[in-house]
């Protein structure tokens, strides 16, 4: 049999609906990001974070998402919430609930965004949540996305 000589990582991967907006991807989950009107607006894999139709949009290092090709600081993304930089929660994956507002580390220096990985195929589209309760804020997913928030 003949392997790949690329990396697991860098292959095309298998992609398997698991229910819940999780997929699996190659053992890694992908994973439904949901605004607080419970619309799908995108897709966590790994640290990335992908729009509905796989873009890459941005990543996750630490708590703060950064934007995918500059590094510019967007906002924060904790227990699954993703918040805008004064901690209004904008999205979540299913399961996490934003809660109160908490407190925020300070704001990082801008740095180099790490390679993006090998896109993920489209996975199907997932069924809307029940919404959670908390504190939501008034910026969108996609003006977080464009560092508006």
């Amino acid at each position: 049999m003949r392997r790949s000589a690329l990396p697991a990582a860098a292959r095309r991967p298998a992609l398997a609906t698991t229910g819940c907006g999780v997929i699996e991807r190659d053992g890694g989950a992908v994973e439904a990001i949901f605004d607080q009107h419970c619309k799908f607006v995108g897709w966590l894999h790994e640290s990335f974070v992908y729009d509905r139709g796989m873009e890459l949009r941005a990543y996750v290092r630490d708590q703060y998402v950064f934007t995918a090709r500059g590094g510019e600081h967007l906002g924060f993304y904790t227990n699954g919430v993703f918040r805008d930089r004064r901690g209004g929660a904008v999205a979540f994956l299913k399961g996490a609930s934003p809660g109160e507002r908490p407190g925020l580390p300070p704001s990082p220096a801008p740095i180099v965004p790490p390679a993006p990985p090998v896109c993920p195929r489209n996975p199907p589209t997932p069924d809307e949540p029940l919404k959670p309760q908390g504190d939501w804020s008034h910026v969108s997913w996609d003006d977080l996305l464009q560092g508006l928030g």
